[in-house]
């Protein structure tokens, strides 16, 4: 999936400089006016499925990089996903325009 490469190549990058590597991404899209959406992801009804997909990867990722990633970056898959499509842009929200 895209999406996750694009998340774990982000990643990597970051836990190579030592840094909190799941801290930054996310998704952000109102889906309106989009040209070329996501296969099967055509509305924001459909980010549980988003979600369900990313958890998969994120699971296949980590049970094979687990151990290459730094002690702190080893956090669970759902956090990892609750990071991308919620938690990264409420915290940047938050510190920008709270």
């Amino acid at each position: 999936m895209l999406v996750w490469r694009q998340i774990e190549h982000v990643a990597e990058v970051l836990d190579k400089e030592d840094l909190f590597c799941w801290g930054i991404q996310c998704i952000g899209s109102d889906f309106d006016g989009i040209i070329n959406p996501l296969k099967g992801n055509w509305t924001a009804e459909n980010i549980r499925d988003l979600a369900d997909e990313l958890v998969k990867h994120a699971d296949a990722y980590l049970a094979k990089n687990r151990n290459n990633l730094k002690n702190f970056n080893r956090i669970t898959s759902e956090a990892i996903v609750e990071r991308v499509l919620h938690g990264n842009a409420m915290a940047f929200i938050e510190q920008n325009y709270g």
